[in-house]
């Protein structure tokens, strides 16, 4: 059992899948490190294809918005914890502002960590070329080992899709 980790959140459903594994892996009064990274600034590099792309800075957008987004995301990544803490584990949150690998990487080692916990978002194709994935780019810089949990979207009916009590099957002949 593992009694240091550190699991990336952006907010998403997606993202929160990884909790359950960080639970199952660390002992029970076990710290769990909840990151968020608030990525202002876009600065890639697109000599390859011409693709106009907005770069949001801190400055451009005003300090008293980037505190609003990291209070938010803290409130978030607090209600998070307050599960996990719940069952007993010790857990710290940390709102990063930065590129995301790099900022996940610098707190897992900042703070010892044993692994990284987090999931993949499972982008294919032009997307995760144009983009790189962040797992990926953790893994290249890890400074611990990564535990990788593949993303599963759940898709919930908005409605029910009708009475199926009442359903009947036409007989073939």
């Amino acid at each position: 059992m593992l009694n240091n980790v550190v699991v990336p959140l952006d907010g998403s459903a997606l993202s929160e899948q990884a909790l359950p594994y960080a639970a199952n892996v660390v002992e029970a009064a076990g710290r769990i490190t909840l990151v968020s990274v608030l990525e202002l600034l876009a600065d890639y590099d697109y000599s390859l294809v011409d693709i106009p792309m907005t770069v949001v800075t801190a400055r451009e957008i005003g300090q008293e918005e980037v505190d609003v987004m990291n209070q938010r995301m803290l409130q978030y990544l607090q209600g998070q914890a307050d599960n996990l803490r719940r069952k007993g584990y010790r857990v710290d949150c940390v709102v990063e502002v930065g590129r995301p690998a790099e900022a996940i990487n610098a707190v897992a080692e900042r703070v010892s960590a044993q692994a990284i916990i987090m999931t993949t978002h499972g982008r294919t194709g032009f997307s995760k070329w144009l983009f790189g994935s962040v797992t990926q780019k953790v893994i290249a810089q890890m400074p611990c080992p990564v535990m990788v949990v593949p993303g599963k979207v759940v898709v919930e009916a908005e409605e029910p899709v009708g009475d199926t009590d009442s359903l009947t099957i036409p007989a073939t002949s």
